[in-house]
Formats: C-alpha cells, structure tokens, sequence
C-alpha cells in the first residue's frame, strides 16, 4: 500500500500566504466595481439613503472638557495656597478674618476701613470683650495701580503680616519688571550697534521706561515700588482663576441655539418652496441659494430664543461648563451657589470670595461673594468680616466706607 507524503512545510506557507493574496485582492476588486455602478444608473433615478434619526443632537452627545486646551496646572508656582489653621475663626477661639475687596492704591480709604472695623492685630486675652479680636487681613489682589499711594497699601500689608492673593495688576508689573531686564534688539537707527545711549539721569530714566512697552500704569507703579514690595508681590498666589472665570458657557447651550437656528431656517426655506412665487419655478442652484437667503433673513434672534426655550434641557445641559474671562457668559457666582446647596452636609460646601469684577459690583451670595465694590472710581470699599461672637457659631456681615475718586494726576 502507497503512501503519500504531504509536502514540505515551506510549500504549505507559500499556498497559505497565496490564498490569503487572493481573497483580499478579490474583495479589493468587488469593492471598486460596486462603486463604480452609480455611473451606469439614469441619473434620474432616486436611490433612497438611510438618514440618521433626528432625535439626537450635537448638543446631546457627550461634553468634554478637552484637557489639553488647557493650562498646564503643573507650569503654575502658586496655584492654591492654605491659610494657617491658627487664623481661621472658632467658637473657641477670637480670631477674625477680614477679607478686602480691589484697594487699587487707595491707601486712605482702607485705613478708613480699618479704623470702622477696631481693627486690632495683636493679640487679645479670651477674657477681653467681644469688640477685641485678634485679626488677620486678607486681600483678594488688585492693591497696586489706579489709586494715589500703591507703595502705601503694600506697605500696611507688610505692617500687618496680611494674606493677599495676586491681582491681574499685580501681575501686571511683575511683568513689567521682566520686561525691562529683557535684553533688547540694538536700534540700528540709532547709528551703533548697541542701540541708543543709557539714560544718565532720573528723568530721562523715566522717559526710557515709559517709552517701553507695557502700560504706563505700570511702569509708574514698579518706578514706585521698592524691592521688599516687589518680592512680597511675586510670592503671591498665581491669579489664574480670577483672570479665567468672570463668567461661564455652556457647550451644549451654544450647540442648541445653534440647532434651533437651523431648524428655523430650514422650516423657512420649505415653506418659501411651496408658495406661489416659487413652486412653478425650475430648481436651481440660484434658486436654493435665493430661498436660503430669504429664509436666515426671516429668522430673528426672538424666534431662535423661543425654539431654543422648547427644546433645551437645562439639566443636561448644563452639566459641562467651561469658565471664561468675558463678561458675556453666565455669571459663575449663583451657579456655584446652587452648586452648594446640592452639598448633602455644611462639611461638602465652599464659600468662595473674590475680587476683579467691578463691573458686577458687590456680590452677597450664600457659597459665594464679590467684593470688587469700584473704590478707585468713587465706590466703596468693601470687606467679608468672618467671626464668632461671644462663643457662638461662625458668622460673616459686609462692611463698607465709600471711597473718593482720586485725582488722576496724582494717581500711581
């Protein structure tokens, strides 16, 4: 009896690998004759195309915040900062924390403040009467520019070992001051090649600097300040929250705005193709272009604002909201209220208190409070005095003093 041997493992790859050539070149040659049949159909047969259902929008799908549009938190020296334990009022304890709105140089105003206040920042006995605390001030940033005596305020804050977030303006002449240490490209108009001669007295040092960029405001203001002023400042926390969340959008809100405009428009649009002036005319480009500029102008913002009140769904909505340093959002302080409030106990809630927004004014929310009150425009000054009376519970009240707008020849 004959046996067959079976052939060599190198022929049993070779017909695999074959086979597998095969199917896929036969599957790569199906698909490009189907796609060429469309050329061989009338061109004016209707092939009917699966829409996906409409139930579903942009504005439905799943929001993302998208991280890497965002700062690096990481790059940021001073982000968050912790204010000591021994400061934070107690029923046990006299501790008072006196939390100041924008002071923008107007030293006269805060110790005005101060004085109404019986401001005390030494220490007192527990047996001394409850008008005595023992203080501790905290700035919400904004102290320099503006106002008549920048180096003044930040003097007091040094006197008084106070806590201070860093303002935009702040911020603003520390960059100032790199700026100037930044070496500059050589003015060739100047006829050599090291740029123009340094100045060799104040005053043409002071022409020098406010000839380089940056605001003049600024330029005062760093002129004005010594160095323990300036290294203080740059040890202040980064403004980064306070410059990126004057306000709030909501992605999905914008989307479906954007929704009921077209659904509007296109409502416009079928109803101008069945009237009288359009149904007996031949289809066109220019037609539908024609029809489609009669439609978006016969939309106006009320129609999109009313189609946009049926069909939004606040809830899921606004679940994704991303901060932005316009005015036009949503103001971020009762969203963050009623964020609170969902809190199930007082230890999950936040109270925030901020400056830079002088525009809104004073702010007394239950979790959140504005204090920007506009002193350097002839406001007030305002200040959040958090406190426990007498052994009580924690509580907080505003106190204000109004303010006189500076003269402008006089300001820093």
């Amino acid at each position: 009896m004959a046996c067959i041997a079976p052939p060599p493992a190198r022929y049993r790859r070779a017909l695999l690998v074959s086979l597998v050539v095969f199917i896929v070149l036969a599957i790569a040659l199906g698909y490009t004759r189907l796609l060429s049949l469309d050329s061989l159909l009338p061109t004016d047969m209707h092939i009917p195309v699966l829409q996906k259902p409409r139930g579903r929008t942009g504005a439905d799908r799943p929001m993302s915040y998208g991280e890497t549009a965002r700062p690096p938190f990481k790059d940021l020296p001073h982000p968050l900062a912790t204010l000591d334990p021994a400061l934070v009022p107690a029923a046990d304890n006299n501790r008072r924390l006196i939390i100041i709105g924008d002071v923008h140089g107007m030293l006269a105003p805060l110790e005005a403040l101060l004085k109404k206040l019986n401001h005390n920042a030494a220490p007192v006995s527990k047996g001394a009467e409850s008008a005595n605390y023992d203080d501790h001030l905290v700035f919400l940033g904004d102290m320099v520019n503006k106002g008549p005596d920048t180096p003044g305020v930040i003097d007091l804050l040094l006197r008084h070992n106070a806590s201070a977030v860093r303002g935009n303006h702040e911020d603003r002449v520390l960059l100032t001051r790199a700026d100037r240490a930044t070496p500059r490209v050589a003015d060739e108009s100047a006829g050599g090649d090291e740029g123009p001669a340094a100045p060799d007295n104040l005053e043409q040092q002071q022409n020098v600097l406010s000839s380089n960029r940056g605001n003049k405001a600024d330029h005062d203001s760093l002129r004005s300040l010594a160095a323990m002023h300036l290294i203080y400042l740059s040890t202040l926390d980064e403004p980064w929250a306070a410059m990126n969340m004057r306000t709030l959008t909501y992605p999905a809100e914008t989307l479906r705005r954007a929704d009921a405009r077209k659904t509007l428009v296109r409502a416009a649009a079928d109803a101008l193709r069945a009237s009288p002036a359009y149904r007996t005319l031949k289809d066109s480009s220019r037609l539908r272009d024609k029809i489609e500029t009669e439609a978006r102008a016969g939309v106006t913002d009320a129609m999109v604002d009313d189609e946009f009140a049926r069909t939004r769904k606040p809830d899921a909505d606004r679940r994704v909201a991303v901060p932005s340093e316009a005015h036009d959002g949503h103001a971020w302080a009762p969203v963050w209220d009623a964020v609170q409030k969902r809190a199930e106990t007082d230890d999950g809630r936040v109270a925030v208190v901020y400056g830079h927004d002088a525009k809104r004014g004073l702010h007394v929310g239950a979790y959140a409070f504005g204090l920007d009150s506009g002193c350097v425009r002839g406001g007030q000054l305002s200040a959040l005095v958090v406190a426990a009376r007498g052994g009580g519970p924690v509580e907080h009240h505003v106190v204000q003093v109004d303010c006189e707008k500076p003269d402008k020849r006089r300001e820093l």
